[in-house]
């Protein structure tokens, strides 16, 4: 008789070391527990105990890229070592463009032969935070992953709540009412990040993600998901802007965890 009871003890002790991984990061918050439910289960599907355990990502393919109005075919490349180097780098036979950095360094420039252009210094710190909101918003809508650098705040999309005191834990539920816009959460930040994050329905994986872009609302979509060393990572990502596409990458491969140091993030 005590052999059953021991497995489940032993299940529920398990059950509570997943959940625990599944909120390791602390600079995130949930202001009802209806949307913190749906992120655990996105994060669930997302890989779990992979997301927590991330510390590189390399992912290669081809890009179309907005250009004018039109879209440049390239090459993409994508680098991330967490928590604060990114660079990515879109490339044709002759020019490449540049958009990243490394710590507080920008690595944004356009490459054209053997020429470099880089923005000017007055310009650095708006190009520093755009990247960074700009990987933010790749990670969150790709594998869950809440970038160090901000802190977000999710509310259920429809419902108005309290105030979520910064100092309490990032599990911090508050009464909130409404009605909730099934499988939709609103996120915003003290730093100015905000976004709208929609669920799919029937595997809970972050399917849309939609934010203020100049002048147009911009949405990026997360499709053709493959289980990619414990993350189930969209090999497809689209960025589209008053129904016009401004950006559409598809990964031929992505590395989780490879062997990548700060320095490979240079221009």
């Amino acid at each position: 008789m005590r052999r059953p009871t021991a497995r489940i003890a032993v299940t529920a002790v398990g059950g509570l070391l997943l959940a625990a991984s599944l909120f390791a990061q602390n600079n995130y918050q949930f202001s009802d527990p209806n949307v913190e439910d749906l992120f655990r289960y996105a994060r669930m599907g997302a890989g779990g105990g992979a997301v927590s355990k991330l510390k590189a990502l390399q992912l290669k393919g081809r890009s179309r890229v907005d250009m004018g109005g039109s879209l440049l075919d390239c090459s993409v490349d994508i680098k991330i070592l967490l928590p604060d180097h990114y660079l990515r780098v879109d490339a044709t036979k002759t020019d490449s463009k540049l958009a990243g950095y490394a710590g507080k360094t920008v690595l944004s420039a356009i490459r054209s032969g053997d020429n470099l252009s880089t923005p000017p210094d007055n310009l650095t710190s708006t190009i520093l935070k755009n990247e960074r909101t700009r990987l933010a918003r790749l990670l969150l809508g790709a594998i869950t992953y809440v970038t160090p650098d901000v802190s977000m705040v999710f509310h259920s999309a429809g419902l108005v709540a309290g105030m979520v005191d910064p100092r309490n834990s990032a599990r911090t539920a508050a009464t909130a009412s409404g009605n909730a816009i099934p499988n939709t959460a609103d996120i915003n930040s003290p730093d100015g990040f905000k976004a709208r994050i929609i669920f799919d329905s029937t595997d809970r994986m972050p399917l849309t993600l939609l934010y203020p872009g100049s002048p147009q609302e911009e949405t990026m979509t997360f499709t053709d998901r493959r289980d990619v060393g414990g993350l189930k990572v969209p090999f497809h990502v689209t960025t589209t802007a008053g129904g016009r596409v401004i950006d559409d990458l598809i990964f031929e491969s992505v590395l989780v965890n490879p062997e990548i140091g700060k320095g490979d993030f240079k221009r």
